[in-house]
């Protein structure tokens, strides 16, 4: 077993910045031009993998309890950003936000160690994940990314690589691999002020701002090109 890998809380905070940078040009993307930028949508391929790195890194230096408050405010706030969600056109699969939840469930399952929990995992794992936003592959890479952290393993580096690239089955491209530069050329930087709710909070947040903003303009005949 080799050492384990640690990266520092300010590159993993700016990494989420960066990430939901991203995500907005995308959504703002699909749900305001109907998908017309090329460019925003391969953009915003990368948000993915960098959600579930920064999480996955946080959580390999959490305790237990820490994996039941993000479980709970990951569900809560899931729910909240499924009504603009559902109102954008989209009822499944279901947000992002339950894909990391998903995440983080099947890691807690895990860690219990018991013969019980590891087959809730593989359940856990194989029925949520079909319902959520990017599938398998995302689980996967999640869980991966999470032992990585862990034990520093050859293996599971590969495994996450591996992962990782199945996203292709889902984005339809590779540009998912461009977090790999990103998470590696990242500089740490203190971001200040801190906010604890502010992934949680923005989520559900800039989904109803785009809903608002899409009525109008869907009435005056702006969302088609």
């Amino acid at each position: 077993m080799d050492a384990k890998l640690i990266f520092p809380y300010e590159k993993t905070e700016l990494l989420k910045w960066v990430a939901l940078a991203l995500m907005l040009g995308d959504h703002i993307n699909k749900y305001l031009f109907n998908g017309y930028y090329e460019f925003l949508f391969n953009a915003g391929r990368i948000c993915l993998p960098v959600f579930v790195f920064v999480l996955a890194a946080n959580l390999s230096k959490a305790s237990r309890p820490a994996y039941v408050r993000t479980i709970k405010r990951l569900f809560i706030f899931g729910v909240i950003s499924s009504v603009p969600y559902y109102y954008l056109g989209t009822d499944l699969p279901l947000n992002v936000l339950f894909t990391l939840l998903i995440i983080v469930c099947v890691v807690f399952l895990i860690e219990l160690k018991s013969y019980y929990a590891y087959a809730s995992s593989a359940f856990v794992f194989t029925a949520g994940s079909a319902f959520v936003e990017f599938g398998w592959s995302a689980t996967a890479l999640g869980v991966t990314l999470f032992y990585l952290f862990k034990t520093g393993s050859k293996l599971l580096a590969i495994l996450a690589l591996i992962a990782l690239s199945s996203l292709y089955f889902t984005n339809g491209n590779h540009y998912a691999l461009l977090a790999l530069p990103l998470i590696a050329f990242t500089p740490c930087f203190k971001v200040i002020p801190r906010f604890r709710w502010a992934f949680y909070t923005f989520y559900p947040v800039h989904l109803a701002a785009l809903l608002v903003i899409r009525i109008p303009m869907a009435a005056a005949g702006y969302l088609f090109f």
